[in-house]
């Protein structure tokens, strides 16, 4: 699937019902893939419109087919689309902020659990 992603032009997700966090927008990113989605859910902040892809309304065929044009007809926003999904990639979802984010994560439960079991019972005798 990622060969197709990286010989693609842009990702179209035309959802009709809400999305959690489709892990498709991440991979699209890293490709630097622009994508085109229907406006609603985690898809509306994942994607910002004209920044990184173009948002249309949900089950509006038309307004999805004036978005393909949109950006076939201006190779200027698909180069400038292209990079942006690039850097916010890098930014937010490649492996140093990720692990950023899920070391603060840790180390927040960690301090309100206080510390691990294994220290609680390092001087009691077995």
């Amino acid at each position: 699937m990622l060969e197709l992603m990286k010989a693609a032009a842009v990702l179209i997700i035309p959802s009709l019902w809400y999305e959690g966090f489709p892990m498709t927008v991440v991979e699209a990113f890293a490709c630097g893939l622009p994508v085109i989605a229907s406006d609603l859910g985690s898809l509306s902040s994942l994607v910002p419109d004209g920044i990184s892809g173009l948002l249309f309304k949900p089950g509006d065929a038309t307004a999805l087919a004036g978005c393909v044009n949109q950006i076939f007809d201006s190779q200027q926003m698909l180069h400038s689309m292209r990079k942006a999904v690039r850097v916010s990639y890098d930014r937010m979802y490649s492996s140093g902020p990720a692990y950023s984010a899920l070391m603060s994560v840790y180390k927040a439960a960690q301090h309100r659990l206080g510390p691990p079991v294994s220290q609680e019972l390092a001087h009691v005798q077995m």
